[in-house]
């Protein structure tokens, strides 16, 4: 899944030896990739500007502070670090920061409008995602196979697909069932559409739009998604 050449900077306070050795064989192991550990204070607006965040193509924010149990407090200072960087963003004027997506992990969901108004491209409900999944698991057991399939780096995948690599022209009207025939010439299932225009609308389900039924006609544009399962990226 990565290009050549790609790097990594995991950035905290401190470093375990354990964690030091863990990061030290994965580096090793893959000749691809760079794995660097930089030592920085991430609650600082000082100490965030030093590592110049917005030159990065994508900032992954986990949940801080492994030892704390307290949901509220995990997110809070994940929200002060979403803060400080849009603060960063603010800064510069030649909007480069533009092209830096940021992604970052919540615990509790009451929280994901907070998180919205920081100006988050994408974020995931760690608590509420695996809760479900195992309440599934307990009504249908046999959907651990199929988890179990996509979960792993080999096999198919669930991604969001830019609408352009589908059709050609835009906006427009299709019925689910001929944009489900249209990701089938690629060989993939498609699951839903994504609208772009609503990626930040939490009452419309963040623009998601799943098991449609295939006379249901919608309007695609160029800024839209397919929802597919598929063995690439692209």
């Amino acid at each position: 899944y990565l290009a050549k050449g790609s790097e990594f900077d995991i950035v905290m306070p401190a470093f375990s030896d354990e964690f030091k050795s863990e990061i030290d064989e994965l580096d090793k192991e893959n000749d691809n990739i760079n794995i660097t550990l930089v030592k920085n204070n991430v609650m600082t607006i000082e100490s965030l500007r030093s590592i110049d965040p917005f030159s990065y193509d994508n900032i992954l924010i986990l949940s801080q502070s492994p030892e704390e149990q307290n949901s509220e407090k995990i997110d809070s200072e994940t929200l002060m670090i979403l803060l400080i960087l849009r603060s960063i963003s603010k800064e510069r004027a030649d909007k480069s920061s533009d092209g830096t997506k940021i992604i970052t992990q919540i615990l509790n969901s009451d929280n994901q409008d907070l998180i919205i108004q920081a100006d988050v491209d994408d974020f995931i409900i760690s608590n509420k995602l695996i809760t479900m999944i195992l309440a599934q698991l307990s009504e249908q057991p046999d959907l651990k196979k199929f988890y179990d399939n996509i979960f792993q780096a080999d096999g198919s995948e669930i991604y969001v697909k830019p609408a352009t690599l589908y059709f050609k022209e835009f906006p427009i009207q299709k019925t689910f069932a001929t944009v489900m025939s249209q990701a089938a010439k690629r060989n993939e299932i498609c699951l839903g559409v994504r609208f772009g225009s609503q990626c930040k609308d939490s009452q419309n389900n963040f623009g998601v739009a799943l098991n449609l039924a295939k006379d249901k006609k919608f309007e695609l544009t160029d800024s839209d998604f397919l929802v597919v399962l598929s063995e690439d990226e692209l």
